[in-house]
């Protein structure tokens, strides 16, 4: 199983319909899902016993190996050359994959270690196309010598190329260069040391430019300018955009001098700064929906069945429940955007950018909405657009009366009737998906078990794509005839709340009396509630407050008065 499932389910069937099945103490129901069970990294080992009415036991193991979270990491944790610096320098967690260095040694030593080697990641090396098979003491020509490095996850299918162009310098006269190269770019014609005249066309994403320079001989100088003015950073040369700029490096050996000419066009970036998606991430898989509008009724207050995504709109909220941070994902129409800012009162947060999509995660306050203003900055660095996205985290109290409550009470309400009789059982399906199975033993016990129970948007329309309530609950009934009533009994039993994705968002755990052997639950029913790491005791009422009405201010925290 891959590192992101935490836990699996196991559906059994014995061969007897008299026959019991056992995970531990927990009896499976046949043909059910069991609860969920938890996999730690490594091997884990699940038992299901079989007990015929006989007594005879028989035991099946299942073998579930869970990845570790860098079964599919490709990523070096260590590149270096002994008293050799690379340019840019290495960093693990860095985007880099290409550097560039000079020595004048004739042999190297290279150390490369990946972030997986313990777990079984491997690399292999190649030297001017040539495989090595040490890392120590490799020969370099003079001149450029091109290594690369594959290196390759346990999972020995994800794969990352690291470049490293080195420049041997030799004791020589010579006051040319061995080396020229814009990163990113291409010049009109294949560098060489006896050609002294270029041109590159500059791309918004290129400037500033980094140039590598190196001469042929060692001792020998070398001075970039630019437009007639000495560069002090090679690494990041800014030309005007829209401009032609000429780049000229200057290599001096002893009294000779040899001069390059680079006619570098920086163009225009677009001018486009259009959003094509923007995305709200809770926990590590599951996504809510987008509103657009505000959650302001004097503005432009939205509306609860359009989930849609406009470029053109620049205002939408979200409602989350369960997690106290969001991931926000936002995706450039234009790859070539400068950038992608997001700010929360007027300062920037961090974020990443890569290839026009940008990624912040943004902490949250329960019960009050955050306002996220996402900054577009097109490639021409001068047109610029602003998203702003209002993020509502659900409280307690808000959560509970307006997501659970309704939704799970209309289930029990229209779906737990009629209760099987007594050493029977019965199993519907959910609203939207899932299973549940109430079976009623002689103890008298009733269990009760949700089975990938979706309830999806009953009762409250911001619960788009519903959540799941998954676990096993016993019960003791008053009586088996009169089925007038039922206690939660067994410590530690409850209904796991979770996302479409299988993402814990809160338990529930139910003492429920049943008045007249209806599903109506008596005055002295509560639930107990766990959500956000708060758990509270809540009463039964036949008129639940209920937050979200016409008058509800989404932006302060609601209490429901208990």
């Amino acid at each position: 199983m891959p590192y992101e499932t935490d836990s699996i389910t196991v559906k059994a069937t014995p061969k007897d319909i008299w026959t019991k099945l056992y995970i531990g103490d927990k009896e499976l129901i046949p043909g059910v899902d069991s609860e969920p069970i938890s996999l730690k990294p490594g091997e884990n080992i699940i038992k299901i016993v079989a007990i015929s009415e006989s007594g005879e036991e028989l035991t099946y193991v299942i073998y579930v190996t869970r990845c570790s979270q860098n079964y599919s990491v490709a990523n070096l944790s260590e590149l270096t050359i002994d008293g050799v610096s690379l340019n840019p320098s290495f960093e693990s967690s860095g985007k880099n994959r290409n550097f560039f260095a000079i020595t004048e040694r004739g042999v190297i030593n290279l150390h490369v270690t990946t972030v997986a080697q313990s777990e079984g990641a491997s690399v292999y090396v190649k030297v001017n196309d040539d495989t090595v098979s040490s890392l120590s003491e490799i020969s370099l020509n003079p001149g450029i010598n091109t290594i690369v490095i594959t290196s390759i996850a346990p999972d020995k299918k994800t794969k990352l190329i690291y470049t490293l162009t080195v420049i041997r310098q030799i004791d020589s006269s010579s006051s040319k260069l061995a080396y020229l190269k814009i990163a990113g770019g291409d010049f009109d014609k294949e560098f060489n040391p006896d050609t002294l005249e270029y041109s590159i066309n500059v791309t918004s994403t290129m400037n500033p430019v980094n140039l590598y320079a190196a001469a042929q001989a060692s001792g020998a100088t070398v001075v970039v300018n630019l437009n007639g003015t000495p560069v002090s950073d090679t690494s990041s040369i800014r030309l005007t955009p829209g401009k032609l700029s000429l780049l000229t490096v200057i290599v001096t050996k002893g009294s000779s001098s040899t001069t390059y000419h680079i006619n570098a066009q920086s163009l225009q970036g677009s001018d486009n700064a259009n959003l094509s998606s923007l995305k709200v991430m809770v926990g590590t898989k599951s996504f809510r929906p987008l509103y657009p509008g505000t959650f302001n009724r004097n503005d432009n207050y939205h509306d609860p069945n359009n989930t849609i995504f406009d470029k053109n709109i620049t205002d939408y909220c979200s409602v989350i429940y369960g997690f106290d941070s969001v991931k926000i994902i936002a995706t450039a129409e234009d790859t070539t955007v400068k950038a992608i800012q997001f700010l929360i009162d007027g300062e920037i947060v961090q974020s990443t950018l890569e290839g026009g999509i940008a990624i912040s995660t943004i902490p949250l306050e329960e019960g009050l909405v955050k306002k996220v203003e996402i900054v577009v900055v097109a490639g021409d660095e001068t047109t610029r657009k602003t998203y702003c996205l209002y993020v509502k985290l659900l409280n307690l109290d808000e959560f509970y009366w307006g997501v659970y409550a309704p939704s799970l009470d209309r289930s029990k309400a229209e779906r737990w009737e009629p209760k099987p009789g007594a050493g029977g059982s019965k199993t519907v399906n959910g609203y939207v998906s899932g299973t549940m199975n109430w079976s009623i033993t002689f103890s008298p016990t009733s269990t009760i078990v949700l089975t990938n129970y979706n309830d999806g948007k009953f009762g409250f329309k911001y619960n788009d794509g519903g959540f799941i309530a998954h676990g096993t609950q016993e019960a003791a009934l008053d009586g088996v005839v009169s089925k007038n009533g039922y206690n939660v009994t067994k410590p530690g039993t409850v209904f796991y709340l979770k996302t479409a994705e299988g993402e814990e968002v809160a338990q529930i755990g139910y003492h429920i009396k049943v008045q007249g052997g209806d599903t109506v639950e008596g005055a002295d029913s509560w639930v107990d509630f766990t959500y956000l790491g708060q758990k509270v005791r809540k009463p039964y009422k036949l008129n639940k407050p209920y937050p979200f009405s016409d008058s509800y201010d989404w932006n302060i925290s609601w209490d429901d008065g208990f």
